[in-house]
Formats: structure tokens, C-alpha cells, sequence
């Protein structure tokens, strides 16, 4: 069993530090270099609870997990590793059952399927490292989806980036580029905008006040990416904006003063009153086409019925003609999940596609993932420097980003959460990616 606690927040901070962090191995499972994770493991960790959490539902159940990690482990290759998602148990046999539901289908379509191992290329070389989790399927980029509508006219998807904290950001566009390839959409990439916590401030040197740098969809994903694929349009906003000017007739839908570079609340004052719908799908689960479940269709309630879990079902068919679409970033607008429980098709095949495209497409462009190699590389070194054969444990204490005192926890209280030494024996080498603001954990 492969330990990871993965950090979003802690280490996208800059330029050079925006990436995942991997630490891992327990036991001789993996031998060699630290691995990193599948990206379904991976979107699974990443943006779950952290281990500093006060909240006792959340609390890791360490003895449950592992015992629900034996039964699962039959299921994984030997020398894969394997994340203990932190998260409450509940939610981890939650998505168990959706996983379970999916297995025999995701087996026969990707049995079928032919890929490459994926390229890292840094500083102009390409180098094989274990951050390297996507792959190159090149039947992907031919794939159009059924859902998707087939007419001559373009239809838009825009959207706005989420007010919360980065991982909040990118569950949110993984959401909208799989309705966008889904319905057909044209998507429409925001401009860079002042992203909660991210961007240090500069100095303008016009002014001499502080700055947040903006950040946008290009600082962190790769757009030629997306755009390789047929089934997927991706338009920039200027562009947009540019087309609104001379696909409109009605003075009152054009953009303020005709500008075509709006920024911030003018422009999404703008997008939300032109829209021609605005979906509610917060909490929601969409599922396409819209006659599925097909009534009397035992098999099809049930799937539907494991990924509702509960919640409403919504449909897209009260949009399928409207021009263009705008998704806010709150209220029940507010597209909070996982694009792999927002979303649910008929075809196991279109299910199993968007989970290879936010895996391919959507991962972070190269030079985060280089910045990633050249990290675990150090702490490797370190490691076989000091007789620990390359191997750590790595924990991500969150102290500085958090707005509540009650969930700056105590170092007595993360370890009691461990369970001792259940997780982490004794004599280990632990990494510990912190954004206390002095770097020393005094306050613990």
C-alpha cells in the first residue's frame, strides 16, 4: 500500500512551485522512485480532506480504511501504488460503490483501447519521470460525443472561475469542460482574474501599491491540449466577445462600449445578463441524454440511482437550443464536485472517455510537472543519503490558508489522528509541506 497525502494550496504558490506533491511507499509494494498516482486516485486525494481537519466526521478511521483497502487491493497490479484517501469512511465507500458500478464496463471499453505513455519535456529535453501519470490515446482526439448537438450554428459555454481556494477553481472547470464536449459547446476560457489565494502581490511600479498577479485556464492547463480534440471548441473571451459584436443585432446584448478585453465583475455582470440560461446544477447530477434511465430499464435505474446517491437528477434538454450558456461561480450555480459524480451517460464508453480526457487534457502544463520532478528528485537524494533507500512519507499540514483558528490543529492532536505509528513506523524519513506562515509550526 502506497501512502499519499497529496497538497493543492501548499504548493501553488508560484511559477516554479505549482504542483502536486508525491510521497509515498509503505512496505516493498513499490521499489524504486516515489510513483505517482493513477489521476482518478490521484482527483480522489488531492481534493479531499486534509488530515488537519477538526471536523470529527473527517477524522481519518485509519483501522477502516485499511480494511476496506485489503478488500479493494485484489483489484490492483501488484506493483501499483495506492492512496488512503482522507476522507470519512462514508464517503470513501460512497465512491467504492460508484467505482464498482462502473468496473465491468471500464474494463471492456479500455481493453479495446491503444495508448502511449504521455511526454514530460523540460527545458526542451523530454525526461521520463514517475510524475508522469497521463497518456497519449490517440482514438481520443477523433471522439465526438453522442450527446453532443449537430447543428450549424455555434453554440457557446461560458463560465466563471469559482471564488473559493484553487481546487475549488479546477473542480469547476472539469466540470465545464465535460459539458462542453458533451453538448457540443463552443467553451469559452475566462481571461485571467485575481484567484483567491494565488498570485503574490507585486509592486506596480506605476503606482508603487500591491498587486495580486491575475492568473487564468493557460497558467496552469495546456489549451493546445483541449484543442487537439475535434469533439472540443475552445474559444478565448476577447475572441468571444469580438464574435458577440457581429452575431448580434440587439444594441442591448452587446458588450459595454463594444470592448472585447472586459475583466472581472463588468464582465461577468455582462455574460450573466446576454445569457440565454443560466443552469442551476449545483448538487445536482446531470444525466444525458435525457431519456436515460430508459423507463423500464432496471439496470439503468440503478447506475443512475448509485451516482444520485440522493441528490436531484437534471437534464439538459431545456437548453439544448438556447445560444449560449453561462455557468456563475455561486449560489445554486455553483458546480462544487467532481466531475466524475456531476456527470453521468448512458454510454460507458462517453463515461470512461471523460475520464481519460480531464486525465490527458487536463493535467497541469510541463513545467509544473518539472518543478514536481526536480522535488521528489531532492528528497530522494536525501533519503538514500541517509539509508532510507529513496523512500519517505509525506504530510501536508495546511496552517496558513485557513480563515478559522479551530482547524489549526495541534501536532498532538494530527498524530493521534494517525493512529501512531499505524500509518508511519518508527525510524521513517517524513516530509512535511506546511504553509505555516513562519515555517516553523510555533503555534502548534
Amino acid at each position: 500500500i502506497g501512502i499519499v497525502i497529496m497538497s493543492q494550496r501548499q504548493l501553488v504558490k508560484n511559477n516554479q512551485e505549482r504542483f502536486h506533491m508525491s510521497a509515498h511507499h509503505l512496505g516493498d509494494a513499490v521499489h524504486g522512485p516515489a510513483t505517482w498516482l493513477s489521476r482518478s486516485m490521484h482527483d480522489a486525494l488531492s481534493r479531499s480532506t486534509d488530515i488537519g481537519s477538526n471536523k470529527d466526521e473527517e477524522i481519518l478511521d485509519v483501522e477502516a480504511m485499511v480494511a476496506d483497502l485489503s478488500e479493494r487491493l485484489t483489484r490492483i497490479e501488484a506493483r501499483r501504488t495506492f492512496s488512503v484517501p482522507v476522507v470519512s469512511h462514508s464517503q470513501a465507500k460512497y465512491h467504492e460503490e460508484i467505482e464498482e458500478s462502473m468496473k465491468d464496463t471500464q474494463t471492456k471499453s479500455e481493453s479495446a483501447i491503444e495508448s502511449k505513455p504521455g511526454k514530460l519535456m523540460c527545458e526542451g529535453k523530454e525526461i521520463k519521470s514517475e510524475v508522469v501519470y497521463w497518456k497519449d490515446v490517440s482514438s481520443d482526439k477523433e471522439y465526438i460525443a453522442p450527446t453532443a448537438k449537430q447543428d450549424s450554428y455555434e453554440q457557446y459555454l461560458t463560465f466563471e472561475y469559482d471564488m473559493g481556494g484553487w481546487n475549488n477553481v479546477r473542480m469547476g472547470v472539469e466540470c465545464i469542460v465535460v459539458v462542453a464536449h458533451a453538448t457540443g459547446r463552443t467553451l469559452v476560457v475566462p481571461p485571467p482574474q485575481n484567484l483567491y489565494l494565488l498570485g503574490a502581490p507585486q509592486i506596480d511600479p506605476k503606482t508603487g501599491k500591491k498587486k495580486h498577479k491575475k492568473l487564468g485556464f493557460s497558467d496552469f492547463f495546456n489549451l493546445d491540449a483541449l484543442r487537439s480534440h475535434k469533439g472540443l471548441k475552445v474559444l478565448t473571451m476577447e475572441a468571444f466577445l469580438q464574435r458577440q459584436l457581429v452575431e448580434l443585432k440587439l444594441q442591448s446584448k452587446l458588450p459595454p462600449g463594444n470592448k472585447t478585453d472586459l475583466w472581472g465583475k463588468q464582465l461577468w455582470s455582462y455574460l450573466g445578463s446576454i445569457a440565454d440560461g443560466k443552469p442551476m446544477w449545483s448538487g445536482t447530477v446531470l444525466a444525458m441524454p435525457d431519456d436515460f434511465p430508459e423507463p423500464g430499464n432496471e439496470k439503468e435505474r440503478q447506475l443512475i440511482q448509485q451516482y444520485a446517491a440522493g441528490r436531484r437528477l437534471s437534464r439538459y434538454q431545456e437548453f439544448t437550443n438556447k445560444r449560449h450558456l453561462h455557468i456563475p461561480a455561486g449560489g445554486k450555480h455553483r458546480l462544487l464536485q467532481h466531475f466524475y459524480t456531476f456527470t453521468v451517460f448512458r454510454d460507458s464508453y462517453q463515461r470512461n472517455f471523460y475520464r481519460r480526457l480531464i486525465r490527458d487534457s487536463m493535467r497541469y502544463i510541463d513545467p509544473v510537472h518539472c518543478a514536481g520532478n526536480k522535488m521528489i528528485q531532492a528528497i530522494q537524494s536525501i533519503s538514500q543519503n541517509l539509508g532510507f533507500g529513496g523512500k519517505y512519507y509525506a504530510l501536508h499540514i495546511r496552517r496558513g490558508d485557513f480563515q478559522y483558528k479551530n482547524v489549526k490543529l495541534p501536532a498532538s492532536t494530527i498524530v493521534q489522528n494517525l493512529k501512531g505509528n499505524t500509518i508511519i513506523p518508527r525510524n521513517s524519513l517524513v516530509y512535511i509541506a506546511t504553509d505555516d506562515p513562519q515555517g516553523t509550526c510555533e503555534h502548534w
